[in-house]
């Protein structure tokens, strides 16, 4: 019997779009039980067009490969599809710190042909959920893989994703933190903030995990709300920032530099 029925409810209490495909609680392999203590990140290699296209793949499988074949789909727009409570196809032969099953990890299968630029919104769901995903199972995030790193030089995925920033954007991004200490954390850098941009060298379409940490600060001190927690800082994070700024008695100009910084985190 499928066990991770908590798959649907961890991406939607993580802010995310959910779409819960027909039957997924009662859909997955019957070759063993899912005890998972990691996560496998993927691409579908799929259709050029469409959020989700592969998701009948993902569900059914393919000639010599039986569905399930991943517990999550992740669309370009972000939105997240649960497809499967139990074990699915999705590592293979391989391994990763010491797990080696399909029963070990749980798979994610983000739609991208595999040599497309990664969408904003798409790769800011896939930090946030496997954030979520950690949380939730209180393992640490060294424990999240790429397929390539699962099966080197059998699997090109996820393309083009340093997974070491990647794992660095997820420990930042988790809620409950790394389930094994961590050295301490360096001086926060002074970044600033302008209208909806981050002034320091970017990655992953706008994505920083200092913009996450100033918006959860901002939805809980600011008059008004940064919009979404989801690290891609825009107007309405800009607006946050200034009520904050005119509460707080500082120069409003939308800058979150080292005064802003300082009344945030030291705000009660």
């Amino acid at each position: 019997m499928p066990e991770l029925l908590w798959l649907a409810d961890v991406a939607r209490n993580a802010g995310l779009t959910v779409d819960e495909v027909d039957g997924w609680k009662t859909r997955g392999r019957d070759y063993c039980s899912m005890k998972p203590k990691g996560v496998v990140c993927h691409h579908t290699a799929g259709p050029k067009t469409g959020d989700m296209p592969s998701l009948p793949l993902l569900v059914q499988g393919r000639k010599n490969l039986p569905g399930p074949l991943s517990q999550y789909g992740l669309g370009r727009s972000g939105k997240v599809y649960v497809v499967a409570a139990g074990t699915s196809n999705h590592a293979g032969a391989g391994g990763w710190k010491g797990l080696d099953s399909n029963c070990d990890v749980v798979g994610i299968e983000a739609e991208n042909t595999g040599n497309e630029p990664w969408p904003k919104k798409q790769l800011v769901a896939y930090v946030t959920l496997v954030a979520a995903i950690c949380d939730h199972l209180k393992i640490d995030t060294a424990m999240v893989a790429a397929h390539r790193e699962w099966a080197p030089g059998r699997k090109p995925d996820p393309h083009s994703i340093d997974m070491d920033q990647f794992r660095q954007w997820v420990d930042d991004a988790r809620g409950g933190g790394s389930a094994a200490p961590k050295p301490p954390r360096q001086k926060k850098p002074d970044i600033k903030f302008h209208i909806g941009r981050v002034t320091v060298a970017q990655s992953m379409n706008d994505f920083h995990p200092d913009v996450r940490r100033a918006q959860g600060l901002l939805s809980a001190y600011s008059p008004v709300s940064p919009g979404s927690v989801d690290g891609v800082a825009g107007p309405k994070f800009d607006r946050s920032v200034r009520e904050f700024q005119t509460l707080k008695g500082l120069a409003v100009n939308g800058v979150v530099g080292e005064e802003t910084w300082r009344a945030l985190e030291g705000a009660d």
